[in-house]
């Protein structure tokens, strides 16, 4: 598993979204019907970006249909984290420069 990618049961969810260590930025909420927005945000600005996908828990459920646009939304998820990354490092380093260009 990936680190940063949380499996956890809806009723985990709450403390899950309240701990802003562990960093969600995307959520996969499913269910038949699915459930509504499990963050009670919406897609505000900067909040969780959560995917719904419709899936029956018995034997017809298909969830073969459901993987490419799972695994597309992870992707992103883990892109965004990557870049955000990327720009913090580039932020200490840019401090680390300036502080030496000082002394």
């Amino acid at each position: 598993v990936e680190p940063g990618l949380w499996v956890c049961a809806e009723a985990a969810l709450p403390a899950a979204l309240a701990n802003p260590a562990l960093g969600i930025t995307h959520l996969i909420s499913i269910g038949y019907p699915p459930p509504e927005d499990p963050t009670g945000k919406g897609d505000a600005e900067g909040g969780v970006k959560v995917l719904s996908i419709e899936l029956e828990d018995d034997e017809d459920g298909d969830l073969l249909t459901q993987i490419p646009a799972a695994t597309a939304f992870i992707s992103d998820g883990l892109r965004l984290r990557e870049a955000a990354r990327a720009m913090a490092a580039a932020a200490v380093t840019d401090d680390t420069t300036d502080d030496a260009t000082k002394t």
